[in-house]
C-alpha cells in the first residue's frame, strides 16, 4: 500500500513540489498533530516491547528488530505521508493527511482495493498486537508443556 500511494502521489506532483507544498498545508496545531501521531504509534509499540523481545532468541535478535523494525517503517510512513499530502495540496486544493482521504478522488475500482487492504492491515495488526500477552499468560501458565527456548 505504501508503494501504490507513493506511485500515485508521485504521479499527480513531481517530489520537488510536493515536499515545499506540504510545509504550507498545516496551522498553529501542525506541531502538535504530528507529535501526537508519532507518540501514538510509538506507545502502542513501548507497550509491548517486553511481550515482543520475550519472542527473540537472544539479545541481539532484539536490538535488531527494535533498531531497524520500528524506526524504519515509521520513517518511511511519514515521508510517504508528507509527500501524499503536499500533492493532494497542489493537484486538489487541499492537503490530505488520511489515507480514507485519498478514496474519494482514486477510481472506484482502486479505492475499494485500498479500503480493504486498510481494514486488513488494521484488524491484522490490532489482533498481532493484543493476543501477544495473553498467549504468554497461558503459556506460563504450563510453562512445561512448552519446548524450552521455541517461541
Amino acid at each position: 500500500m505504501f508503494a501504490g500511494i507513493l506511485g500515485w502521489a508521485v504521479g499527480l506532483v513531481p517530489v520537488s513540489e510536493s515536499l515545499p507544498s506540504a510545509q504550507g498545508t498545516g496551522n498553529s496545531y501542525s506541531w502538535l498533530v504530528g507529535i501526537n501521531s508519532s507518540v501514538t504509534a510509538w506507545s502502542t509499540l513501548v507497550l509491548n516491547v517486553a511481550d515482543l523481545s520475550r519472542m527473540c532468541m537472544t539479545q541481539r535478535d532484539q536490538m535488531v528488530g527494535q533498531s531497524v523494525g520500528m524506526p524504519l517503517p515509521f520513517t518511511l510512513a511519514g515521508w510517504i505521508g508528507i509527500l501524499a499530502a503536499g500533492a493532494t495540496q497542489i493537484a486538489y486544493g487541499t492537503a490530505a493527511w488520511q489515507i480514507p482521504q485519498y478514496f474519494s478522488v482514486w477510481p472506484a475500482p482502486a479505492a475499494v482495493i485500498g479500503s480493504i487492504v486498510l481494514a486488513a492491515d488494521i484488524l491484522v495488526v490490532n489482533t498481532a498486537a493484543n493476543l501477544l500477552s495473553p498467549m504468554n499468560d497461558f503459556r506460563n501458565m504450563a510453562p512445561e508443556r512448552w519446548v524450552e527456548g521455541a517461541p
